[in-house]
């Protein structure tokens, strides 16, 4: 079957907008029509070949990015359905796609599909760190405590909303730009600690999240040095135990951290991405977070592009998540 995609033929470089040839499905998969993909960080990490999920040595060209979407089913009455495509030999951004079963969850009737595309690669990072690295178990009403450092960027503000969806009890949100924590706000953080206009050494984190059980960490890097010396100093109870939790690494990827901190205190630091949780947990996982996301119609800004048009929005910046549309 001729489709057109967007193919990345060397890395680092803009895809382009080009034909390729979807061999037919195997009885084990569904065809799906691509209605819309989401432009996230890992996208661009992936197609630039950065992320430790791709091997510019190994990995072959061309590269078809997108890693979720979503789209109708080719082989029925056209069923809404959300896919995740990071283990597919094709990505989202094509007109369709082939995906094993396991890997295509149904929607309602009435879910937006540019919407969903934008939100639910954001909500999954912080929905897997809090199920399967924190433990949380959605709706048990355990009254956590939750700070999510890095709250202003997509993921970090659907965080601070599914923190609260899931039970939390309260939730700091942590971060630089002023309007992006008065929105972490209005989607229920209890408190918000703003930082960057004075050294990060000088920044009291702790005041407002020592006591927290979990943190979700957007930045790593130097914010993550700061805050973390700040937080664990000053905890009352350092017996209680921290889960920290590396997400992202807007701020860098090695941490400088004194030993003695983890030493004196009981805090589990570790990260959470594909590997450090399995497919059969994110199986488990989707078909939650997809009714608490429709439920609580949980949102990200974001505008659509046509696929058509990839090359040039490919390098377009600011704060709203792009979705291309076939």
């Amino acid at each position: 079957m001729e489709i057109q995609a967007a193919q990345v033929t060397t890395w680092g470089s803009p895809p382009q907008y080009l034909p390729f040839t979807l061999p037919p499905p195997t009885p084990t998969q569904h065809r799906i029509r691509v209605l819309a993909s989401g432009l996230h960080n890992l996208v661009r990490s992936r197609a630039a070949g950065r992320h430790y999920t791709v091997s510019p040595a190994t990995t072959p060209l061309p590269h078809i990015p997108g890693v979720d979407g979503v789209g109708a089913l080719d082989d029925d009455d056209g069923s809404l359905v959300y896919f995740n495509a990071l283990h597919a030999p094709t990505g989202a951004m094509a007109q369709c796609i082939n995906l094993d079963r396991k890997d295509v969850y149904p929607l309602p009737k009435g879910a937006d599909p540019a919407a969903l595309a934008a939100v639910v690669n954001g909500t999954l990072s912080g929905w897997m760190a809090l199920t399967t690295r924190a433990g949380v178990v959605p709706g048990s009403g355990g009254g956590f405590t939750v700070c999510v450092l890095g709250a202003t960027g997509v993921s970090g503000l659907i965080a601070v909303r599914i923190a609260k969806a899931m039970g939390a009890r309260r939730v700091v949100a942590m971060g630089r730009n002023p309007v992006g924590l008065e929105q972490a706000r209005q989607n229920g953080a209890d408190e918000i600690v703003r930082f960057g206009e004075q050294p990060l050494k000088e920044v009291n984190f702790g005041a407002a999240a020592a006591d927290v059980d979990i943190v979700l960490d957007y930045i790593w890097g130097e914010a993550t040095s700061a805050a973390m010396k700040s937080i664990l100093t000053q905890r009352r109870n350092p017996n209680q135990r921290l889960t920290w939790v590396g997400i992202g690494g807007l701020g860098g990827q090695i941490l400088e951290l004194d030993q003695s901190l983890l030493r004196k205190s009981n805090t589990f630091v570790c990260g959470c991405g594909p590997g450090a949780w399995n497919k059969k947990e994110q199986a488990e996982q989707l078909p939650k977070m997809l009714e608490v996301l429709v439920q609580n119609e949980v949102k990200a800004d974001f505008e659509v592009r046509k696929l058509k048009d990839v090359e040039k929005s490919w390098t377009e910046t600011g704060t709203k998540r792009l979705v291309f549309e076939p």
